[in-house]
């Protein structure tokens, strides 16, 4: 499936979840987060466990069940990489990734009586900017990696997690996790995050 179609059904999902309804604004918030994410190095397509993740949101709270979101994120790590060069043998690498995400969410928001405790789903769309830079002992041969390789790509995710806002209290807290797919060159590279944070509702 290409790219126009992942974004067609992504869409046509969220239509179909919020079809019929009349929305109303019932509240802005503004918040922080910060998780873990796993996720690959087109350039070296090494996978990247336990990377540190923080980022920002901006929550619009709509009627009836639907809550739209914004954020911005931002996860790095430094790790040593081992690369094996043809008539050479294998060469130690120093790498640096670094991974910016701008998002936009749909949330599905499901209202449990009487209780602070509400799960969600949803999905949304995201662009995607990463980074890897590669420092090498002086050479003087070709390496098969990009020393200072850059891309902004296109991708989708998915998500589900819980809130918990009681009444009165002006902080709402949450705990997320999410799954994407970013349409990286040659095929789809996948990015896993877990997280928690606070919004502060605006009045």
């Amino acid at each position: 499936m290409n790219k126009a179609k992942w974004c067609a059904a992504i869409l046509a999902t969220l239509l179909l979840l919020s079809g019929g309804t009349s929305y109303a604004l019932t509240g802005l918030g503004f918040g922080l987060r910060a998780g873990t994410a796993k996720l690959e190095d087109p350039n070296t397509e090494e996978d990247m466990d336990g990377m540190t993740m923080f980022g920002a949101h901006l929550k619009v709270g709509t009627l009836p069940i639907i809550d739209l979101e914004v954020s911005g994120e931002y996860a790095w790590k430094d790790y040593d990489y081992t690369l094996s060069i043809e008539g050479v043998g294998e060469q130690r690498a120093e790498v640096t990734y670094h991974h910016f995400s701008l998002n936009g969410s749909a949330k599905y928001v499901v209202s449990v009586p009487a209780s602070p405790v509400r799960p969600y789903v949803g999905a949304g769309l995201g662009m995607h900017f990463i980074g890897s830079s590669v420092k090498l002992p002086d050479v003087g041969y070709e390496v098969p990696l990009d020393e200072d390789f850059t891309e902004s790509k296109t991708g989708l995710h998915g998500l589900a997690g819980l809130s918990l806002s009681l009444p009165l209290f002006p902080l709402e807290m949450f705990a997320e996790g999410r799954y994407a797919a970013i349409f990286t060159k040659d095929k789809s590279t996948k990015a896993r995050s877990l997280y928690a944070g606070l919004t502060l509702k605006l009045p």
